[in-house]
């Protein structure tokens, strides 16, 4: 539930007045009813229960000389008819403003992301085990001009994670790269990250400080972008218990037609909720959808991925195939293991018309030998959106959600139905 501790979110107020006139500005209201058979995702429901929500969005992009800002902005009110759930404020902000001060010299960089993660990663994603995040980010680029190819760049960030169930907790950053343009192809680049964090309980949550040193590569050549990474990370605290890992990043795009691209991607990180927060990319997030990873503690992720995307002469079918692995370093009973499967069609029909058809597999192996755990998460859904007007369209969506688990009281089936009328400004 949004309230005056996320406050610092609505910066973007201020960073909206700066010369909108030039920047790509639309705005949005929705109206959705809503109706769910179980909405709490319980094993055995108590009751159906319906709402009404009202929201506002809002998308500013605008990259001058002066300046580059990106801002998204989603936020609801939902009134729920037979209170099963508390009625709450919902709020999203992706948002990153750059000041070039000195254009390719000297920029001031400010970030802030406001999303939500589920507070027990064990429990389903229902609405009373969501959290609110907020993590705002601001700091200098200052960039040295070496020759014509050899440029090294410095970072500095001061960072504030809030958190609504967790440990707040505020942080240095800083970033030295130095970046060689082998040729018109091939960037080469040498990293070193230093990051300091300081708890707001220091009782129970030592000062961290961790370092990352590692060396990336890029090739872009025709219908081929190829990223590679390697490297360390430490991170060390004041009871000198310390934590070492390797970071790879493999990731090749390749547009195999005119019409259809597949991107072959194989990562290992070393992170933490906040970071995950800061690593979203808004074009891929859907409204609603919240972060599984616990706060306050690190994992280590390790992921498989695959996407397909093909063009066709009636829309576009989307395929994300995955395979991860989550450590924890403290919370080792939330280790687990999975395998998923996304598909998303859109058909277009005449006069901006579309149907939206997505279906999503996911199977989870959780670690912990005292429960043997295991969950296989369905989720299938259908859209018709009707475009009334230039403006004005109506969207219905049935979706049904499930969870088969080995612990038969996780195990839960859901079906909603929405009707949402919106106005979009263009």
């Amino acid at each position: 539930m949004l309230n005056k501790k996320y406050a610092l979110s609505l910066f973007l107020l201020s960073a909206i007045s700066v010369e909108t006139k030039a920047a790509d500005f639309v705005y949005q209201s929705d109206i959705i009813l809503a109706h769910y058979d179980n909405l709490n995702l319980e094993n055995q429901p108590s009751e159906s229960d319906s709402s009404y929500e009202v929201g506002m969005g809002l998308r500013v992009l605008e990259d001058t000389s002066n300046l580059l800002a990106s801002i998204n902005l989603d936020v609801s009110y939902i009134d729920y008819k037979n209170n099963v759930a508390s009625d709450t404020a919902n709020g999203q902000l992706y948002s990153r403003v750059v000041w070039r001060i000195k254009p390719e010299v000297f920029d001031w960089v400010l970030v802030d992301n406001f999303t939500q993660s589920v507070i027990d990663p064990l429990d389903s994603s229902a609405p009373d085990n969501r959290q609110n995040i907020n993590v705002l980010s601001t700091g200098p680029d200052y960039n040295i001009r070496i020759n014509s190819n050899n440029n090294l760049r410095l970072e500095g960030r001061f960072e504030k994670y809030n958190y609504e169930n967790g440990i707040d907790n505020d942080r240095l950053f800083s970033a030295m790269r130095w970046v060689h343009d082998f040729n018109s192809y091939v960037t080469l680049s040498i990293n070193n990250e230093a990051e300091v964090t300081k708890f707001e309980n220091d009782a129970t949550n030592p000062k961290t400080r961790r370092n990352d040193f590692f060396l990336s590569s890029n090739y872009s050549r025709g219908l081929t972008s190829v990223d590679a990474e390697y490297g360390i990370t430490q991170i060390k605290d004041d009871s000198t218990r310390d934590l070492d890992s390797d970071r790879y990043l493999f990731s090749i795009t390749s547009t195999r037609t005119r019409t259809s691209v597949v991107t072959l991607t194989y990562e290992k990180l070393l992170s933490d909720t906040g970071n995950e927060v800061q690593r979203i990319d808004p074009s891929q997030q859907l409204i609603g959808n919240v972060l599984g990873s616990v706060a306050n503690d690190v994992f280590v992720t390790e992921r498989y991925y695959i996407e397909y995307v093909k063009n066709l002469t009636v829309g576009e079918l989307n395929i994300d195939l995955s395979i991860e692995d989550i450590s924890y370093d403290q919370l080792t009973i939330l280790n687990e293991s999975s395998e998923s499967a996304y598909i998303n069609l859109i058909w277009n029909l005449p006069r901006g018309n579309n149907i939206i058809i997505n279906a999503n597999n996911r199977k989870t192996l959780f670690d912990d030998p005292a429960t043997n755990r295991e969950d296989i998460d369905r989720s299938y859904s259908a859209a018709f959106l009707y475009n009334l007007n230039r403006n004005i369209n109506v969207n219905i969506e049935a979706i049904s959600l499930s969870r088969d688990s080995s612990i038969i009281a996780e195990s839960y089936d859901d079906f909603r139905v929405l009707l949402s009328l919106r106005y979009a400004s263009h």
